[in-house]
């Protein structure tokens, strides 16, 4: 089983940060980071294009480049970034479907939120890099075991940071599902 760091770590811990950017300044704060990942990550994959289109010089000696990996790399980068868009989304959507059975921000909740999408987001990433790169298997569970712990952790920290450095001070009213979703999606 292999881990990798950047998905297990940062990828968990950027969706969490979101999470709790929602719960703690709501919806219309958070659309501004969800909108300015999905359009930095369009500008990776115009930059990658822009140089895809340049002329290849010879590379140094006993080194090939491979434009294939470009191409795959391209192809990742713009499955990823539909599904980070998805993702965070969604995440803020179970967060609040969940209201209706947990209490808020309870670790529990933050936890299953996170896990849901997780999971998702593994399945949906990985079949892509396995299809296209042929990363093995226990690669993709080693990822998924890691996120999983990770959301664990981030909702604890998420849970401790609310309940005693940055408590509520005014009752939450409660939201329905669409309207979350309406106000995430429109202006």
């Amino acid at each position: 089983m292999s881990l990798s760091p950047g998905s297990v770590v940062l990828f968990s811990g950027k969706l969490l940060l979101l999470l709790l950017l929602y719960i703690r300044e709501d919806a219309p704060t958070v659309r501004q980071p969800i909108y300015g990942l999905l359009f930095g990550n369009f500008l990776g994959v115009a930059m990658l294009l822009i140089l895809r289109q340049h002329e290849v010089l010879t590379p140094v000696e006993g080194q090939q480049l491979d434009l294939a990996l470009l191409n795959d790399v391209g192809g990742l980068m713009v499955w990823g970034s539909l599904l980070l868009f998805i993702d965070c989304l969604m995440i803020i959507l179970v967060y609040e479907w969940l209201g209706d059975f947990l209490p808020r921000s309870s670790v529990i909740r933050l936890w299953i939120s996170a896990s849901a999408v997780l999971i998702f987001d593994q399945i949906g990433f990985f079949a892509a890099l396995n299809l296209l790169l042929g990363v093995p298997f226990s690669a993709g569970l080693g990822g998924l075991i890691g996120k999983l712990v990770a959301a664990a952790f981030y909702s604890v920290l998420i849970a401790i940071y609310l309940r005693w450095f940055e408590p509520q001070e005014k009752p939450v009213e409660s939201k329905r599902l669409g309207d979350v979703f309406d106000i995430l999606t429109y202006r």
